[in-house]
């Protein structure tokens, strides 16, 4: 969800989760403006928040949990692997200007290569990508990928 400038990871909470009461989200800045880097951290937040979702529901089951306090323990997890995601990203070692110029080269050569292969149809540099992150998020995509979502993964791509 983009407000403004800004994308935003924006999950509905199970019934259990939400105390009965509909339309119960969770809601949380992903601190970007770049779509492609507000698809990859959303999807890292999808995958965590799956991965506990299902103790935090057993937990309001065995009535050891609840509601108010899953929804703050879902939110601060969700919070903290972000967090842990920027500290990864902001590791990177700086280049020099001349590095920095090459790198820009390069994803241009990228783009036109991404391109003319779009113009083909040949989905062969993005489907690597869609497979990994489809295994993130355990989605089996379709062999071959369609056109419509090759299309997608090449705009997102550059």
């Amino acid at each position: 969800m983009r407000r403004g400038r800004i994308f935003y990871f924006r999950k509905r909470l199970p019934k259990k989760l939400s105390n009965q009461v509909p339309n119960q989200f969770l809601c949380l800045s992903l601190r970007t403006d770049l779509p492609l880097d507000a698809v990859k951290r959303a999807a890292a937040l999808l995958t965590v928040l799956e991965q506990m979702e299902k103790t935090h529901v057993d937990a309001l089951i065995k009535n050891s949990l609840n509601p108010e306090t899953a929804k703050a323990v879902l939110t601060e997890m969700l919070r903290s692997a972000l967090e842990g995601m920027l500290q990864e990203q902001n590791q990177d070692i700086a280049l020099s200007a001349g590095e920095v110029d090459q790198r820009i080269e390069a994803l241009q050569e990228e783009n036109r290569r991404l391109r003319r292969a779009a113009r083909n149809r040949q989905w062969t540099d993005v489907e690597p990508l869609l497979r990994a992150a489809g295994d993130r998020v355990t989605l089996n995509l379709p062999s071959p990928i369609s056109n419509d979502l090759g299309k997608r993964a090449t705009a997102l791509q550059h």
